[in-house]
């Protein structure tokens, strides 16, 4: 039989020119090199450098910091290169505990050590080399046929008809210069900072002065370097507004550099002119004259063949949106210059080498290949840039805050010292000065510093720890941490980036859609380029989270606006994800500011999006589409905006934080308001694209019209399933309706809210929205930490800062949330009944009050041997943790309201007289839009479904009867045939017995209709959830025998039903799950974890009814013989694991894999089960799975492999299927503190049955 032709790489026998032999550019030959198959063809690769071999001591003599404590350090790329051994042979500082990072003060007083943890077991956390020795250590372990072809500099490149690059190459200088032409396939631009390439091809992106000046040279000894700089390195900060850098280049050598902010530039240095250079070195000596010895004596024995004068320039990182014009990409500092401030451009040029080579081995083109590169490289170099930028501001700063933020000794006093009048010893704080990336010095962080916070948080005073009293300096230094992280923020705010072009549909060109796809935002911190973009016209800047004013604008709404993804950078600055207080819009009344009044002049304590920086795709969906003339407000309107505003400005006279830290501790002294507006625009993107990612996007799934059971008269479908929900964008469509919906039935009368009710509903919605979006961690170490964790994930002061602020933000907003939503308790509005909703999908954040008595754990279960684990305890534990959620009580109100409105809103429209109904309101609901008639049924079916989940999984009653939600195009004397129960094949739109779906789909299909197979899974869920109630109530009022069976026939016949149609195409789908587009793999997962939850409850109930012989004795009897309720266990547990499996990441987080969902925010697109809204559904399932393995683990243990009730299943597999449904709930632990805590104690009880 002939074998399948071999599929081509698109590299295979290709000529790839790499230009620039530095860190990056040999670093990606020899990454190309190792990882390519070995069954492949190999690529030419031609390896041009500008420079000789003999490089100038000027050029090559400085030492480089590569870094061991994050994914993004050159130690770990190194490692997987094969040359970790050969560098670290190369060191000059950093091993073995010897040397560390320093900042001192001018008296060689030492302010604070920086040390890391490394990280995957790496022997150093950082260390320095000489840049000489590591591009030696990477040109020796070039092949020959890769050897750099030296003095030859690649200056321009155009693009062939043919597709292919035709490089233009000078060789030799002056009088020997030679010019060719060399045509490749893929040009490799490494050619550094000053790329002559970049300047060819994007003339308009160059460096940018960041505004400082380092000079300084290398000074060579007869012997070893005075100390302390013979072993350590790092910044000496003279107070007066200059630095000096100083690192050990060799054992009788150590570079230094004077820096410092000058608004000029200097002109390029002649080392051949001695005035020149003596004036450099003079220069520094005026500079630094505040520094004691040995710095004098340093700049003394300065080689002058070494002194330099460098001008501080740096450069954004950029996409390469243009990658399928012209095979180009660009690495290193040749795509993200850093200065040398940032001390990290080493690290990032071996990870751009080894990532773009990874990428092109694995990928399917070189334009899919280079988009994953840039996700990785981009998101990495953005943080590190900012950081630099402030590292230059807060580490030239005059006076005693100078030193990155740490303060000097603190004269403050606790309350409690106070009050005492006694001398409080408290370590000082970290000043307001100390943002989160000032705290970042050369890559490496804070963690100790003498007299300093300690690891954890802040240490209390001798009195308050010896008397047990609280410190009150606990709480200012979390206090100052955030109000510094904010304000780093405010300094130099992202803004939104960019929007990428909205797709109407998915019928679009997989070409077409790659393009939109890389319009992400290169301008994280370029406001010029956000401000820029084509606005509406006649748009005044709406409000985030708004409702729409109906008069003059209410047709605007009747088409389904889009919303694309614009990509979120992940980095520190994500860690503010959340403000501390605000006020906010009052709702539909005020849809944005009248005519003529300017944008200043809004309440900067709103949750608000200045017109320039918002995103169109925003300002068409939730703000509504404003192409009209702005509408005008009444004269109240207009007072109670002058009365707001007047309210604002005399808020706004409050002392500042830099005022009140000179006075009291108190808690009521810290500024609310400036970390409010400093963060406005930032906060309100971030989360409502979470929202927008997760909820809107799973319920354009759940929640269609063509599935819903109510469809209010006069609203047609026609069979349409909205293809604009479904494609790659799509909109806040559940917000935007039910902000329509609330005000047509206001304007109809069907309810009337008072104006502080309007806005208090306004406000509850908002807030809702917030405490969910707050539960996604972000930029702290619960988002960065890979699975599994261990003790060698670093900890340092600036995760602890940021872990406590992204825990304190989303305990703050949900408590804000529960606190609105009690405030609007009595009110029936849809955007109450919404928020409702929305809160009782978000689970409460854990303090440390809810983390169980240290003192019972070891009396657990699991402290017990092997064979005495004890699995009834284990999962009454389980319970325990889960029932820390509470009641679900807000999920109840909002079903009970949602039925209240509806009944109100058939009442009104059939003219059934009543209190609140009239023959007019019935005039004004037949005139309602058809959409917001439509939106009624979908809301109430939202509130139903998930009222049906809630209630079995909680085993509570259901708020909304059978007989107020049955299908509407159910026959009234459905009594006989369903016992009042809901009418199956109506739901599922499929006979149970002969389905239709059973030979409709399989995969691999059109998305269209995957698409639409997976959308009709969503009622079927439901049913099996609405028939365990029914056979919980039943086993709860005591009934047995034929009542019982005929719950359980009807519940198992549904149960067979989607095993031959959903459940056989959602098998497909796992089988070919790398092949499944991104939206389809989170609908179907969530969905599949939800039925396998339902069907594991069934399980529990059968078992029960068997054992306790409450059904039919022949029933019964039939089902143990047949062992129904143990397949039904393996058989869900079983596609639980593997759907943990697929939709978790396969590679350690510190790995180089891409996240799962790689257009959705960061906080959510490391893993598919990410996406999923409601996360406790997810942590039973995976629990209860994780249970029938160890319980099959344990029995095997105990008994051997024939007590096992699978044959052909052994400990191993067992153990390694419960290990995948621990890792998706630890992976939920990034959001979710009831996870992460099952996880653990999952994982303790896996760990005693493997001793």
């Amino acid at each position: 039989m002939d074998s399948e032709p071999r599929q081509q790489h698109f590299l295979e026998g290709k000529t790839i020119i790499v230009a620039g032999a530095g860190i990056a550019g040999s670093a990606f030959v020899i990454a190309l090199r190792k990882l390519w198959n070995p069954k492949l063809k190999e690529p030419t690769i031609i390896l041009y450098d500008r420079d000789s071999p003999d490089v100038t001591a000027q050029r090559e003599g400085y030492t480089v910091s590569l870094a061991g404590y994050d994914t993004s350090g050159g130690l770990l790329a190194l490692r997987k290169l094969d040359l970790l051994d050969e560098i670290l042979d190369n060191a000059v500082a950093g091993l073995n505990d010897d040397g560390a990072f320093k900042i001192w003060g001018p008296a060689w007083n030492e302010f604070a050590s920086f040390r890391h943890k490394p990280i995957d077991g790496l022997p150093s956390s950082s260390v320095r080399i000489a840049r000489k020795d590591l591009r030696q250590v990477l040109h020796n372990n070039l092949r020959p046929s890769d050897a750099v072809q030296w003095n030859s500099r690649c200056v321009s490149a155009r693009r062939l008809e043919d597709g292919r690059v035709c490089v233009q190459v000078a060789k030799g200088y002056n009088e020997s210069e030679m010019v060719s032409e060399e045509i490749c396939d893929v040009l490799i631009a490494a050619d550094g900072a000053n790329s002559k390439l970049r300047t060819n091809l994007r003339p308009e992106d160059g460096l940018e002065f960041a505004g400082a000046i380092l000079r300084g040279g290398i000074s060579r000894f007869d012997g070893p370097p005075p100390t302390p700089i013979n072993k350590d390195w790092g910044f000496m900060l003279s107070g007066t507004g200059a630095s000096c850098f100083f690192s050990p280049v060799d054992k009788n050598s150590v570079v230094w550099g004077v820096g410092h902010l000058e608004a000029d530039q200097v002109p390029r240095l002649d080392l051949n002119d001695e005035e020149m250079v003596q004036q450099v070195i003079e220069t520094c000596l005026q500079l630094g004259k505040e520094l004691q010895e040995p710095f004098r004596t340093i700049v003394h024995y300065t080689d002058p063949k070494t002194v330099f004068a460098i001008n501080a320039h740096d450069k954004k990182p950029f996409h390469h949106e243009e990658i399928d014009t012209i095979p180009v990409v660009f690495i290193g500092d040749s795509n993200h210059a850093v200065s040398p401030f940032a001390g990290f451009g080493a690290n990032l040029a071996l990870c751009d080498g080894l990532d773009l080579a990874q990428k092109l081995c694995n990928g399917q083109s070189v334009e899919d290949s280079v988009m994953a590169y840039d996700d990785l490289a981009v998101s990495r170099a953005f943080p590190i840039l900012q950081r630099s930028r402030e590292r230059l501001i807060s580490g030239h700063r005059s006076g005693e805050h100078q030193s990155y933020g740490i303060m000097k000794r603190s004269h403050y006093a606790c309350d409690q010292c106070r009050r005492s009048k006694r001398g409080c010893d408290a370590p000082p704080l970290l000043g307001p000065a100390s943002s989160a990336g000032n705290n970042r010095v050369n890559g490496d962080y804070s963690v100790s510093s003498p007299a300093s916070a300690s690891e954890g948080g802040h240490k209390s005073c001798s009195y308050c720890a010896k008397t047990n009293k609280t410190c009150t300096m606990n709480w200012a230094w979390s206090q100052i941490q955030a109000a510094s992280i904010l304000s780093a923020v405010a300094a130099a705010a992202p803004p939104p980036p960019p929007p990428r072009q909205a797709s109407g549909s998915f019928g679009e060109s997989a070409d077409a859609r790659v393009k939109r796809e890389r319009l992400v935002s290169a301008q994280a911190f370029d406001d010029k380029s956000v401000s820029s973009m084509p606005r509406q016209a006649n748009t005044a800047a709406p409000y985030v989270f708004q409702q729409p004013d109906a008069p003059g604008s209410r047709s605007e709404f009747s088409g389904l606006h889009t919303v694309a993804h614009p990509s979120v950078v992940a980095g520190p600055s994500t860690s503010t994800s959340a403000v501390v207080q605000a006020n906010y819009s009052t709702g539909y009344a005020h849809p944005t500011h009248p005519p003529g009044r300017s944008a200043n002049h809004l309440p900067l304590s709103m949750y608000t999006m200045q017109g320039s920086r918002m995103p169109n795709q925003y300002n068409n969906t939730l703000a509504g589409s404003q192409l009209g003339p702005t509408n005008s407000q009444s004269p109240a309107d207009d007072a109670w905006s002058r009365d707001e505003s007047t309210r604002i400005k005399r808020r706004r006279t409050s002392s500042t934080w830099a005022g009140r830290r000179t006075h009291s501790l108190s808690p009521f002294s810290v500024d609310q308001t400036m970390m409010t507006n400093s963060n406005n625009q930032f906060i309100s993107t971030n989360l409502l694209q979470i929202y927008h990612d997760v909820l809107e996007h799973n319920l354009s799934c759940w929640l269609t019209e063509v599935t819903c059971p109510y469809r209010a008269p006069g609203y047609i479908t026609g069979g349409n399933y909205a293809p604009t929900e479904w494609g790659s964008s799509w909109s806040n469509r559940i917000y935007r309706r039910t902000i329509n919906l609330d005000h047509a039935i206001s304007t109809s009368k069907l309810t009337r809210l008072t104006h502080s009710e309007n806005q208090a509903s306004a406000k509850a919605l908002q807030l809702s929205i917030m405490a969910f979006a707050t539960q996604w961690a972000q930029g702290s170490r619960r988002q960065r930490q890979s699975f599994p964790a261990d003790d060698e994930t670093p900890e340092d002061i600036l995760d602890d800062i940021t872990e406590e602020f992204d825990r304190n933000i989303q305990r703050n907003i949900w408590e804000q949330a529960k606190r609105a939503l009690q405030d609007v308790a009595d009110i029936e509005s849809y955007r109450v009944a919404t928020a409702e909703l929305i809160f009782g999908l978000t689970q409460k954040p854990w303090t440390h009050d809810d983390e169980p008595d240290r003192t019972t754990r070891n009396h657990n279960p699991l402290s017990t041997p092997r064979s005495e684990v004890d699995m009834k305890s284990l999962n009454a534990e389980l319970g325990d943790i889960i029932s820390r959620d509470g009641l679900p009580v807000f999920m109840e109100r909002a079903a009970r309201k949602m039925h209240a409105l509806k009944f109100r809103f058939d009442s009104g429209r059939r003219g059934v007289t009543g209190p609140l109904t009239s023959p007019k309101n019935s005039d004004a609901l037949s005139m309602m839009n058809p959409e917001d008639r439509g939106t009624v049924g979908l809301l109430y079916w939202l509130a139903v479904m998930l009222d049906t989940v809630s209630s079995s999984m909680s085993e509570r009653p259901v708020v909304v009867a059978d007989a107020d939600s049955q299908h509407d195009d159910a026959d009234d004397d459905l009594d006989a045939t369903t016992n009042g129960r809901w009418n199956v094949p109506l739901f599922i739109q499929d006979s149970l017995e002969q389905p239709h779906m059973y030979h409709a789909v399989h995969w691999p299909c059109s998305y269209e209709s995957a698409a639409e197979a997976v959308t009709k899974s969503a009622p079927v869920k439901v049913l099996l959830f609405r028939h365990i109630s029914y056979l919980q109530n039943i086993l709860r009022r005591g009934g047995r025998g034929k009542k019982v069976e005929e719950t359980i026939a009807n519940t198992t016949s549904l149960y067979r039903y989607w095993n031959m149609t959903h459940g056989a195409f959602f098998k497909e789908l796992l089988r070919d799950y790398e092949s499944v587009p991104g939206r389809l793999q989170s609908w179907f997962v969530c969905i599949s974890a939800h039925w396998n939850l339902g069907a594991l409850m069934l399980a529990d109930l059968i078992e029960y009814v068997d054992e306790n012989e409450i059904g039919e004795t022949d029933a019964s009897y039939g089902r143990l013989s047949s062992k129904m309720v143990t397949k039904m266990r393996e058989s869900s547990a079983k596609e639980l694991s593997e759907l943990a499996r697929v939709s978790t990441p396969s590679q350690n987080l510190t790995s180089l894999a891409t996240p799962q969902m790689s257009h959705f925010h960061h906080a959510v697109s490391e893993a598919t089960i990410l996406t999923e809204p409601w996360t406790i559904l997810l942590i039973r399932a995976f629990a209860k799975a994780t249970m029938v393995f160890l319980q099959e683990a344990k029995d095997y243990l105990e008994y051997g492999p024939t007590a096992s009730t699978n044959p052909s299943s052994d400990f191993q597999e067992s153990m390694h299927r419960a290990q995948d449904c621990i890792k998706g709930l630890w992976i939920l632990g990034k959001k979710s503190d009831m996870a992460r805590k099952s996880a653990d104690t999952l994982a303790a009880a896996m760990r005693k049955l493997r001793l």
